[in-house]
């Protein structure tokens, strides 16, 4: 938007996690997700869902965060 205010935030992600040397790009963790921005981005929070099933995880995450100036 044009308010610096408030804008919308749609975003994907892939990655891959563990010790370096059993890295193997099967399974890549994918996940896709939207949120909102605050005040040019000190504060945003996204609502995200994993593309693909993970062991012991749910299926929507929530994340907040704050960030500041130093």
């Amino acid at each position: 938007t044009s308010a610096p205010g408030a804008r919308i935030v749609l975003f994907s992600d892939a990655g891959w996690a563990g010790d370096v040397d059993a890295f193997s790009a099967d399974p890549i963790l994918l996940s896709v997700g939207a949120g909102v921005s605050f005040l040019d981005g000190l504060v945003r929070m996204d609502l995200a869902r994993p593309l693909r099933e993970v062991p012991g995880s749910g299926n929507w995450r929530i994340e907040l965060q704050v960030d500041a100036g130093l």
